[in-house]
């Protein structure tokens, strides 16, 4: 088990930098069981049926992150040798 597992961190997104009402209050990474995921979060209120009061809590979406692309790579070899006055293939 490494040292980060099953932890993370998330930080504040400032509201001129947030692109939509709707986008999340703060973003950051958690490290599940050695894979990394993206989270988001929100601040929310919701109203307290007993008390009345209009509380708030912090709802949370993990996304698996997308797999990194590989650069394409040039793979092969030319099996004729380059003839002067010709194409090798």
């Amino acid at each position: 088990m490494k040292k980060n597992d099953n932890s993370g961190a998330i930080f504040f997104v400032p509201e001129e930098e947030r692109k939509k009402e709707t986008s999340a209050h703060f973003n950051g990474n958690v490290d599940i069981d050695g894979k990394e995921w993206f989270v988001v979060a929100w601040v929310n209120t919701y109203e307290d049926k007993k008390s009345g009061e209009t509380k708030k809590y912090i709802n949370l979406k993990f996304n698996e992150p997308k797999p990194k692309e590989e650069k394409s790579k040039v793979v092969g070899t030319i099996d004729t040798p380059y003839e002067e006055g010709g194409m090798p293939f």
